[in-house]
């Protein structure tokens, strides 16, 4: 990432002291960079935002039980058979 960085930012120094280019006044340096690579950035951007869904549960019925839970009612359950 830091080579993209440093790459793009020698690209635009190389742009901005071409004098054949003639870089107008009230461009931002996004643009200019995009203007650089070639893309434009849209004025209107359509986001769908998509539904929430609840994972509350994840659909399992019973929860995970500790292992005091487990030896407590192994232990009652033997306790009631005798």
């Amino acid at each position: 990432m830091d080579f993209f960085v440093r790459k793009t930012e020698s690209m635009l120094k190389e742009y901005e002291n071409d004098p054949t280019n003639e870089l107008e006044k009230n461009r931002t340096y996004v643009e200019e960079v995009g203007k650089l690579m070639g893309i434009s950035i849209p004025k209107d951007i359509d986001i769908n935002v998509p539904n929430v869904q609840s994972n509350k549960g994840s659909g399992k019925k019973n929860r995970i039980q500790s292992e005091e839970e487990i030896a407590y009612k192994i232990q009652t359950s033997k306790q009631e058979d005798a």
